[in-house]
């Protein structure tokens, strides 16, 4: 278990002090730029209709959801994170070349379900609203974007497991179950690690 409550304090004025908003924004922003990278790819890939939409539209979310962390964070420069940067960007490299990787030697089913897996993860394991401290601005664009990020990675989430439930490509649920423990496992660590640096 995470110990998340309160991370972003002390809060300034009822706001995110602008150097907590920059890590969270940059390590959130990978992530789902990742994900969104993974799924386009899986788009060109001459899936059935149905498919094609499970991929599509999360595409799409996870790229408004960055585009909007971009514009409502309050950004600080601090060289003193660039070793936390390339840990998250070696930890996210590593994950698509590893579907990459699982495309050319086990095949489309096993790479369409690893980046399922990776999202659901994603969706799952960081949830950002419980960072906030009490007495958090709840005008302020930020915390409102932290939200409003956390709503939508359970919806996203709850499409996925709708999607998984029907057993695409005939995998056998045993496979299924445990990709999503994989990628499970791989997410919490890195996030635990960040949110303890926090």
């Amino acid at each position: 278990m995470i110990d998340m409550d309160g991370r972003l304090g002390p809060l300034d004025d009822g706001r995110v002090a602008p150097r907590k908003q920059t890590l969270l924004a940059g390590f959130v922003i990978m992530a789902r730029q990742t994900d969104a990278q993974l799924l386009q790819g899986l788009q060109l890939v001459p899936f059935t209709s149905a498919w094609h939409e499970v991929f599509h539209q999360p595409c799409w979310r996870e790229l408004e959801l960055v585009q909007l962390l971009m514009r409502v964070t309050r950004w600080q420069q601090d060289p003193a994170w660039t070793v936390q940067v390339l840990e998250w960007q070696r930890f996210w490299s590593g994950q698509v070349l590893a579907v990459t990787m699982q495309m050319l030697t086990e095949g489309l089913e096993r790479a369409g379900l690893a980046t399922i897996a990776l999202g659901h993860a994603l969706h799952t394991v960081v949830r950002l609203a419980p960072l906030l401290p009490p007495g958090a601005a709840a005008d302020d664009p930020f915390v409102t974007a932290l939200r409003h990020v956390d709503d939508e990675a359970g919806r996203l989430a709850e499409g996925q497991v709708r999607f998984l439930e029907q057993r695409p490509f005939g995998l056998e649920r045993a496979e299924i179950e445990a990709a999503l423990a994989e990628k499970h496992e791989a997410v919490s660590g890195l996030w635990r690690k960040f949110v303890e640096q926090l």
